[in-house]
């Protein structure tokens, strides 16, 4: 007789959750993204929903600053309210590295660690005049509402006050 009462429970505890992760909408999200009006390329851009419920997107911009963010693995983000951080992205991945298997392994280790440094190093200067502000959630004064009215622009700034 116990089954009987906690199947109800169940069956309603899965229509609930089934709703839950149905019942927003998603949408494509993409744009540009430009610091003191030049275009910030190679840059993540991170949509962090406001409230701390739901799932973070992101993107990485191109060398033009346009970039389209994904969730989940999906090209399209839930429609909400989300407070949007940038950071400088190195270009180093091991999947993008292709050694010579002619060459001796530790000297392999050797050429992808000197490639890794020098991508970092792109990155930091590339990130020199990104202020602090745009890096963490807490501090960002860029906001998004998806879904967005047409394509979607950031337009930052050195002082850290751009939207």
């Amino acid at each position: 007789m116990p089954r009987t009462r906690s199947l109800p429970r169940l069956a309603a505890l899965g229509l609930l959750l089934a709703a839950a992760g149905c019942s927003g909408s998603r949408v494509k999200v993409e744009g540009d993204v430009t610091l003191d009006g030049k275009a910030l390329g190679k840059t993540m851009v991170t949509l962090t929903p406001v409230g701390g419920k739901g799932r973070p997107a992101h993107g990485l911009s191109d060398e033009n600053g346009h970039f389209s963010l994904t969730c989940d693995s999906k090209d399209t983000v839930p429609a909400g309210d989300y407070k949007v951080t940038f950071a400088p992205a190195a270009d180093t991945s091991i999947d993008n590295f292709k050694p010579d298997p002619n060459i001796d392994p530790a000297k392999r280790v050797r050429e992808m660690q000197d490639k890794a440094r020098k991508d970092q190093e792109q990155a930091r200067k590339r990130g020199e005049g990104l202020h602090n502000n745009y890096v963490k959630v807490d501090t960002t004064p860029v906001t998004l509402k998806v879904p967005p009215e047409g394509p979607v622009k950031f337009s930052l700034t050195s002082d850290g006050t751009g939207r």
